[in-house]
């Protein structure tokens, strides 16, 4: 055998092994660029979970109730309340999604408006009112 025909023989291997592991290095390439829109839309829906599961547990309890929820958010274009709903529109690569959660009771939002960058927000969700929840911002 001369060294020619190994040194060859062991580019052919190479090459083959490089065709092999190209496709598995592309879906890690295309994984990774999801990955920053996969956390904010996370951090979205686990906030609002919580703060939907906070309204219901103080909507529960009745008037006089109150709670301070912290929570961390994603950049949102905006965090809306209306009637038995609370939606946070985050922004992704492909434009904003609204993630919406449901909730048992009328919901007030007072000073939500200034809830739009990211990071850790406290909010004091109280009722004084029957049936009616109210959520503002803590500043």
């Amino acid at each position: 055998m001369r060294k020619g025909q190994i040194a060859i023989e062991f580019l052919v291997i190479l090459g083959l092994l490089s065709l092999a592991i190209f496709p598995i290095l592309f879906a890690m390439h295309w994984n990774s660029n999801n990955s920053p829109d996969q956390l904010a839309i996370s951090k979205g829906t686990f906030s609002v979970a919580r703060i939907s599961s906070a309204v219901n547990a103080v909507g529960s309890i009745g008037d006089g109730a109150k709670l301070r929820v912290q929570t961390e958010m994603p950049n949102i274009d905006s965090l809306e309340i209306g009637p038995g709903v609370v939606v946070a529109n985050v922004y992704t690569t492909y434009g904003p999604v609204a993630i919406v959660q449901p909730a048992d009771y009328e919901v007030r939002g007072i000073g939500l408006e200034h809830v739009r960058i990211e990071g850790t927000y406290t909010f004091e969700i109280y009722s004084n009112e029957p049936g009616i929840v109210k959520i503002e911002l803590v500043k």
